[in-house]
C-alpha cells in the first residue's frame, strides 16, 4: 500500500517585501503534495495569537524562514527582537527541522523594501548570521527560490525524515512496518554511498551551476543557468520524453520563460541548445522510435501503414547519480 503522507511545513518571512516569494514557496509546497501554512493564516500578532503561532510550529514537521533586507515589525517589549526571528528561535528551540533561504547580497532588490534605520540593519544582518549557521540557501530570483526550496525539501525529507500526516485508514500494520524498516535501512546504505562523490559528478554539478544558455528574440540578452532548467525538466528526462514535452514545463516553471508561449521559437532554440550541454556532459542519450499509423489512400479497402519517428530524451544513469547527489547535497544552496 502507498502511504501518502503528507508534510506541515510553516514559512515564515516579513510581510509585504517578500509576499510574492512567499506565494511562489506556497504554491511549491502545494505542487509537492504538503501543507504549507503561512504568516496569512495569523491574525494581528498579540499575545493570544501567539499562542497560536507556537502551537501551529509545535505540529509542524518543518520550518522554513526567508530573509531579504527587511527585518521585521519588532517587539518593544522583548528588547526589539522581530516577529519573524521570534518564530525562528522557537523552532530552533522544539527541534523542529529549519531550512532557511538567505537572498544574495549581489541580488537586484528595490531600495525601498530594505531597512534605513541603522539599529535594524544590524539586527538583520545578526539574523542573517543565525539562520546561515544551520542548514541555508542562497537566492537571486524566485525562480532561484522556488527551484532552491524544492531541492532542500526533497533533501531534508531524505535526510531528516518527520512523522507527518498520514489518513487512518492507511495506517501501518505490523507487516508493512517491517517492510519500512527495511527500506529505512537500505536508505541509509544508499545516504552512505552518496556521501562520498567523484570528480566527474563534481565538476559537472559546478559547470550545471555555472554555465549559462543564452536566448533569442525578443529575450537576446538574456540567459539561464543550465542548472536550473535541468531542475524543470530532470523528471521527464528519467522518465523518458521527446523535446516537444519539454516546452510546456519549462515556459511553466521559469519566470524568465512564462511571458512566452510553449511553441515560441525562442523555447525551440533553448531546447536545442540544452541538448547539446546535456549531451556534451554525458546526462542524457536520444533514441528514436518508429510509431506505426494506418494511413488509407483510394478509398477504406485501401489502408496501408506508415511510421512516424519519434526522438526521444532519457536520462542516462551518470545523469541519475548526478541528480540524485544534487539533491542529497543541496547542491543549488549557493547559486548566484
Amino acid at each position: 500500500m502507498t502511504h501518502a503522507k503528507k508534510y506541515q511545513i510553516f514559512i515564515s518571512s516579513t510581510f509585504e517585501d517578500l509576499r510574492e516569494q512567499r506565494e511562489e514557496i506556497i504554491k511549491a509546497c502545494l505542487q509537492m503534495g504538503h501543507i504549507p501554512i503561512g504568516m496569512e493564516a495569523f491574525s494581528a500578532a498579540n499575545a493570544e495569537q501567539w499562542k497560536v503561532i507556537q502551537r501551529t510550529i509545535d505540529t509542524c514537521d518543518y520550518y522554513v524562514v526567508v530573509v531579504a533586507n527587511r527585518y521585521g515589525s519588532t517587539l518593544a517589549n522583548e528588547g526589539g527582537i522581530s516577529y519573524t526571528e521570534k518564530e525562528y528561535r522557537y523552532a530552533v528551540e522544539k527541534g523542529v527541522p529549519v531550512l532557511g533561504f538567505v537572498m544574495d547580497s549581489k541580488a537586484p532588490w528595490p531600495s525601498d523594501r530594505s531597512d534605513k534605520d541603522e539599529n535594524k540593519r544590524l539586527r538583520l544582518e545578526q539574523f542573517k548570521q543565525a539562520v546561515s549557521s544551520r542548514m541555508v540557501s542562497h537566492w537571486t530570483t524566485k525562480d532561484d527560490l522556488k527551484a532552491a526550496f524544492a531541492t532542500a525539501m526533497h533533501n531534508a525529507f531524505f535526510t531528516d525524515p518527520r512523522p507527518g500526516w498520514i489518513p487512518a485508514d492507511q495506517a501501518a500494520d505490523p507487516l508493512v512496518a517491517n517492510e519500512i524498516a527495511k527500506l529505512i535501512k537500505e536508505n541509509e546504505e544508499l545516504r552512505a554511498a552518496l556521501t562520498t562523490s567523484s570528480p566527474v559528478i563534481d565538476d559537472t554539478i559546478d559547470k550545471l551551476r555555472t554555465t549559462q544558455i543564452s536566448l533569442i528574440g525578443s529575450l537576446e540578452g538574456k540567459s539561464i543557468r543550465l542548472g536550473s532548467v535541468f531542475a524543470v525538466i530532470s523528471y521527464q528526462l528519467r522518465a523518458g520524453c521527446s523535446p516537444a514535452e519539454l516546452h510546456e514545463p519549462l515556459v511553466k516553471e521559469l519566470d524568465e520563460l512564462r511571458s512566452l508561449k510553449p511553441d515560441d521559437e525562442i523555447i525551440s532554440h533553448l531546447i536545442g541548445q540544452l541538448f547539446r550541454y546535456l549531451d556534451g556532459l554525458c546526462l542524457v542519450d536520444v533514441s528514436v522510435t518508429r510509431e506505426p499509423r494506418t494511413v488509407r489512400h483510394g478509398g477504406a479497402n485501401n489502408p496501408y501503414t506508415v511510421y512516424e519517428k519519434t526522438t526521444v530524451w532519457k536520462m542516462t544513469e551518470r545523469g541519475k547519480d548526478v541528480f540524485r547527489h544534487m539533491l542529497y547535497k543541496s547542491a543549488w544552496k549557493d547559486q548566484k
